[in-house]
């Protein structure tokens, strides 16, 4: 299949699913006029859930009017839900009020709010709301919060969305001084509760640059943490966003680097001897979740990593976070065990990690931004991406910019790769660059400057702004999003998958007539493997209509299964995950919800030698 053809299929399915999101939104809109507001936002639900994932429709303004609607009838519908706070007084300090979904033991996220907190605790309190945790949040953060006073107020999770996003906006106008949301992008909760005037000014932080977002009209301010040229393009123009802000990701700073080399290579040989890689070797670091390194094309991280290994023979490559599947142990094998994926790991053993390193490089086809900084915070000479995996998805950003040199090509990234394992001086020179251009934006007085300069500009109080229609990205860009997804991403069963959905939510899903010239007009997409139109509209409209719900529910998903495509193939693979036979992750940072302590890498005895080396430095 060519380019030209290729991209005029991903063309084909971006306005299927528009057109899909256009029919939920219809029904959405009927629930509206008949004050069925919880229906409405179900259907909403399932319009979002259309483009969960894509990059090519950044938001959306039917989305983005229908919540509004929704948001300003939200107090007189719901009435006052209680959320029992003592105002702070006169002479408090300021209240920031962090929201998120769910606190989990891993990610940027929560990383990000934890040291938000702790830069700034001496001229704000924080405080936390969590709107849809199952489990008792991260000490971390419970530390950060208890240090700077505030509170963790958790939702709960019995209630509706909008009951939820009632007691959300209440709680903000009793309690906060600034709202400050790090929430999931299909989030409707905080759209609901902060589209309406008034209470305090509220940011978005801009965590995900790269997906679907639902609520971008709602902040009074978009902050972008990495702070580019692109990024603040992509918040306005694709995105419709009128106010944003740079408040780069904050990061501690760490100690001094000692100046004496002895020292220097006396703690990266301890290091290495913990870790178990020879003290003559180069090491390599890279630091991300499995899937962003799943190759697609010519674009295969591992196969990369191969030619530097061949080029360098005393070279090792750790990568945290990764959890070993079939082909990292093939390539592994293949180079006697001098490439390691290292599963999940603690921030302990990434400190271990960054002090045995010589270089660090960023995987591909997906990189970790915060993961690049907190390597060259340590000294560690850091390389890009390369230019076929462009921004978002590689990083770039205030500290980066001017800093380092994009490699133009895979086969650049590999040689300047071998080069830095090759030059000592180097390898210094461009770590302390780094070091330095991290410092100055990410951290400390640095950092408090992009975040008081945000505040000044946000108005004394929340409002709302006029919503505007968003552009498409390019389709290089949205291309390129499409192809890695591959399997992974929403497939062409889309209609099918939020059909089942609305019966899990409990609605009543009509096949319309705009979903029927939708699905003809993209009949070469949903050719093979989905539902006839005409069976949908007998199943959906009438046949299923007479059914309990729970029972139209299993039917439906029992129709689905058997009707779409690979029918052995998806017969094996839910057999896999059933008996949990495979531990290749294919669900982004979902490998971070749970974490049994078996996955950590570092055994106990050298978890005891490493806590003593770090309590005798």
């Amino acid at each position: 299949m060519n380019q030209s053809t290729r991209g005029a299929q991903i063309q084909e399915e971006l306005d299927y699913r528009v057109a899909i999101a256009d029919c939920f939104l219809d029904q959405s809109e009927a629930c509206i006029l008949n004050h069925a507001y919880d229906d409405a936002l179900k259907y909403i639900d399932l319009a979002v859930h259309v483009f969960n994932n894509l990059s090519g429709d950044l938001s959306s303004l039917r989305i983005e009017t229908n919540l509004r609607a929704i948001a300003n009838l939200l107090s007189t519908y719901m009435g006052k839900e209680n959320a029992h706070v003592e105002p702070p007084g006169f002479f408090s300090k300021p209240v920031c009020l962090h929201v998120l979904n769910e606190a989990v033991a891993f990610g940027g996220q929560i990383a990000m709010a934890t040291r938000w907190m702790r830069l700034d605790r001496g001229a704000r309190t924080h405080s936390v709301v969590l709107l849809s945790q199952k489990s008792p949040p991260p000490a971390e953060l419970v530390q950060a919060v208890s240090e700077s006073g505030g509170a963790i107020y958790n939702a709960d999770r019995k209630l509706f969305p909008l009951q939820r996003a009632a007691w959300l906006r209440e709680l903000a106008r009793n309690l906060a001084t600034y709202v400050i949301l790090h929430i999931d992008t299909t989030d409707l909760i905080a759209a609901v509760a902060f589209g309406a005037e008034g209470g305090p000014p509220v940011l978005l932080v801009n965590h995900a640059a790269h997906t679907f977002w639902v609520g971008a009209s709602a902040p009074d301010m978009v902050v972008n943490c990495r702070g580019s040229r692109l990024e603040e393009h992509w918040t306005k123009v694709h995105r419709g966003v009128k106010n944003c802000a740079t408040i780069p990701i904050p990061l501690p700073e760490p100690e001094t680097l000692p100046l004496a080399k002895i020292y220097r290579d006396e703690r990266k040989s301890r290091a290495r001897e913990i870790i178990g890689i020879p003290k003559e070797a180069k090491l390599i670091l890279t630091v991300g979740a499995s899937y962003k390194y799943e190759p697609f094309g010519n674009i295969d991280f591992l196969k990369t990593c191969q030619n530097i290994l061949g080029a360098v023979p005393e070279a090792y490559l750790l990568a945290a976070g990764v959890i070993e599947n079939d082909y990292w142990r093939s390539v592994s094998n293949i180079l006697g065990s001098r490439l390691r994926a290292l599963g999940s790991v603690s921030q302990k053993e990434i400190a271990l990690l960054h002090q045995a390193s010589d270089v660090y490089i960023e995987g591909f086809p997906f990189g970790s931004t915060t993961a690049l900084l907190e390597a060259g915070l340590q000294g560690l000479p850091v390389v890009l991406a390369p230019a076929e995996c462009p921004p978002p998805y590689g990083s770039d950003g205030v500290a980066l910019d001017d800093t380092l040199e994009r490699p133009a090509s895979l086969e650049q990234y590999e040689l300047q790769v071998v080069r830095l394992c090759r030059n000592p001086v180097e390898r210094t020179s461009i770590g302390l660059g780094l070091r330095k251009a991290i410092l100055a934006h990410h951290t400390a007085a640095g950092w408090r400057r992009y975040l008081t300069s945000a505040l000044q500009a946000l108005p004394r109080e929340h409002r709302v702004y006029p919503i505007r229609a968003p552009l498409r990205t390019p389709p290089a860009i949205y291309e390129y999003w499409c192809k890695f997804l591959g399997t992974r991403g929403p497939s062409r069963s889309v209609l099918e998958d939020q059909i089942l959905r609305a019966y899990s939510l409990g609605l009543r899903p009509k096949f319309t007539r705009q979903m029927k010239l939708a699905s003809k007009n993209a009949r070469l997409f949903r050719a093979g493997g989905t539902i006839p139109p005409q069976f949908l509209s007998l199943l959906c409209n009438y046949c299923l209509r007479l059914l309990p719900s729970s029972w139209a529910r299993i039917i439906f998903r029992t129709i689905k299964f058997f009707f779409l495509e690979g029918l052995q193939v998806r017969v094996r693979n839910k057999v896999v995950r059933l008996l949990r036979i495979t531990n290749d992750s294919r669900s982004g940072f979902g490998q971070y919800r749970h974490i049994p302590e078996h996955t950590l890498w570092l055994g106990a005895a050298k978890q005891s030698t490493l806590k003593e080396n770090l309590n005798r430095e």
